[in-house]
């Protein structure tokens, strides 16, 4: 599933662990990418979604 379609699905109401891990996935690359490395392991303790 891409990033849009996540999207799509979550602002119609799905809030599957499939849409939820799709978008946090997005997000953990993002921000790998500007180097927020310490806010993607708070998210990971937070959410316990570990970043693939």
């Amino acid at each position: 599933m891409d990033i849009q379609e996540a999207i799509d699905k979550f602002n119609a109401g799905d809030r599957s662990e499939k849409v939820l891990n799709t978008i946090l996935q997005d997000a953990y690359q993002f921000l790998e990418s500007e180097n927020f490395h310490s806010a993607i392991s708070v998210i990971e303790i937070l959410t316990s979604i570990e970043y693939i």
